[in-house]
């Protein structure tokens, strides 16, 4: 084997997934430095029984800096902004959440060893953390009501990971220990006919 690792996708969402897949690409485009920026968007929309509806869409912006080192190891670092609008509908009430997020964070894949021709050990870190305004406003019957609780969340994790070489193919297994956690302030919303307390909130 030529020594050279092979990472595999890790992550889940726009957020984390952006930065490691333009620096993955670094590699194959015989870069071991790239400075990128990167608009992206979603929209998605969920019909419920009894009437009830939800739209969403998001559209935001990522920018970073990846670095191949000459061990195969890969840095990237980022920061980004994300704007959404959450609609959420039924008989009797509608909901809708408008988040300005910033954000941002660090990745590191690191190449270890061969364990043999066609099989190689590698591990992956990552960090990210962001701060979330928000603006609820919420209709009930002929009452208007909203409010601007700010939120915060962050998150750790760390995995180790064997690639399985066939050709150009790669198959991955990994297993690995996250950390993720925020908060919401607290909030009340008043309507015609009910109040809707929102006390502050840890989430882990």
């Amino acid at each position: 084997t030529s020594g050279n690792a092979h990472y595999a996708n890790i992550g889940t969402d726009i957020m984390r997934q952006i930065p490691l897949d333009y620096a993955e690409n670094l590699d194959s485009l015989y870069f071991n430095r790239a400075i990128y920026v990167l608009p992206y968007f979603s929209n998605e929309e969920v019909k419920v029984g009894n009437g009830h509806k939800m739209n969403a869409h998001a559209i935001g912006i990522i920018g970073g800096y990846s670095h191949i080192t000459p061990e195969n190891n890969l840095y990237s670092v980022y920061l980004g902004f994300e704007r959404d609008d959450v609609d959420s509908k039924d008989n009797h009430f509608q909901t809708n959440v408008a988040s300005k997020t910033f954000y941002g964070g660090f990745k590191m894949l690191q190449y270890l060893t061969n364990l043999s021709e066609n099989m190689e050990l590698y591990a992956h870190y990552d960090a990210s953390a962001g701060l979330r305004n928000n603006h609820l406003t919420s209709y009930s019957y002929a009452t208007t009501s909203d409010a601007s609780p700010k939120s915060y969340f962050y998150n750790a994790g760390v995995d180790l990971g064997v690639n399985y070489l066939y050709g150009r193919n790669i198959i991955t297994h990994k297993i690995g220990l996250g950390y993720e956690g925020g908060a919401i302030a607290g909030y009340d919303l008043n309507l015609a006919k009910t109040k809707i307390d929102g006390q502050d909130f840890n989430f882990l």
